[in-house]
């Protein structure tokens, strides 16, 4: 039976690397905040609104499969 590690498919999403920035939020027109961005601690990649739309996120974290510093990370799930 494959453990959790061998199921999931080998994206960034599932990487112990991979950060998402959301961004600062506006609170004025003086603060207008920040945009956000997502990518890969290790710097391999780094997409924000600007770089790119959802097939180009989807490439991005495609990278996963050859990545030389990809470390399958799995979330504590809270207890309800």
């Amino acid at each position: 039976m494959p453990d959790e590690r061998e199921a999931s498919p080998k994206v960034c999403l599932f990487c112990a690397h991979y950060c998402l920035d959301p961004g600062e939020r506006a609170y004025s027109e003086l603060t207008p905040g920040g945009p956000g961005e997502t990518g890969c601690r290790k710097g391999h990649w780094r997409i924000g609104p600007s770089d790119g739309d959802e097939r180009d996120l989807r490439k991005e974290m495609q990278r996963a499969a050859k990545c030389p510093d990809y470390a399958y990370y799995k979330e504590v799930e809270d207890e309800f």
